[in-house]
Formats: structure tokens, C-alpha cells, sequence
């Protein structure tokens, strides 16, 4: 029986790039760092319902960025083997699960200031793609 040897450019990635940042670091330092990270990173770009007026949208794309902020400091606050857990026990869900919430379900398990959000009466309806969450 012959064996066949897997090498690493064509086996099953366990993990795809992007999900782990330690395999993207070694990645990155062994020079193998490809393309897909780099559109990865850019389809994580939100697209916005075409049927959201200019100030909705733009309110919405004012919120995106503040909410990615205020999450990467957030997690960055907390022990490198424990983000996840410590997020998930801290707000009851996780990353993935909050982003899916309206805008005022978002502000109620992050407890935000919803005075603080520009426009808050316009987009509190809405989930972070700028669609009605009841609606999908």
C-alpha cells in the first residue's frame, strides 16, 4: 500500500485564513501570506440595502465604524487565550451574533450611550446592513 503525502500547499486547511490570527502571523512570517487575506478583507466591507436614503446610510456607516472600534479596544482589553469566552460571558453572545441585532439591540447588550449615535432615531430599526431584522 502506498502512502500518499499530503504537502502543505495542497491539504485541507483546518482553519481558513482569517479565522486564526496566529496562523495568519506564522503565515505572514514564513512569507506565505496570499491574496485571499487580503479580499477577505475586503469583502468584510458592508453592503448597505439600495434602498437606504443618503443620511440613513451614511448614519449606518458612522455606526459600523464606532461599533468595530469600540469592539477591537473591547477585546483587546481582554487575555489573549480568553477573548472569545470572556465576550461571550461578559454580553451573553458572541461577535458574529450581535452583528445580525438592530442597531438598539446592539446598544442595549453593549449598554452605548444611544445619545451618543448620530442619527440613533433613524437607524435603531435597522441591523448594521441597513435591513429591518423582523424582515429577513
Amino acid at each position: 500500500m502506498k502512502k500518499s503525502i499530503a504537502r502543505p500547499e495542497t491539504r485541507n486547511i483546518l482553519l481558513a485564513q482569517g479565522q486564526s490570527s496566529r496562523l495568519d502571523a506564522i503565515r505572514k512570517k514564513a512569507g506565505k501570506a496570499s491574496v485571499q487575506s487580503e479580499q477577505l478583507k475586503a469583502s468584510k466591507k458592508q453592503t448597505f440595502d439600495k434602498d437606504l436614503n443618503p443620511r440613513t446610510k451614511q448614519a449606518l456607516e458612522a455606526f459600523n465604524l464606532a461599533l468595530d472600534q469600540f469592539l477591537n479596544e473591547l477585546i483587546k482589553s481582554y487575555p489573549a487565550n480568553k477573548k472569545i469566552s470572556f465576550f461571550r460571558l461578559k454580553y451573553g453572545c458572541n461577535e458574529q451574533q450581535l452583528r445580525v441585532m438592530s442597531v438598539k439591540d446592539i446598544c442595549r447588550v453593549l449598554k452605548l450611550d444611544s445619545n451618543k449615535v448620530k442619527d440613533y432615531s433613524l437607524i435603531s430599526a435597522f441591523n448594521l446592513q441597513g435591513r429591518r431584522p423582523d424582515a429577513e
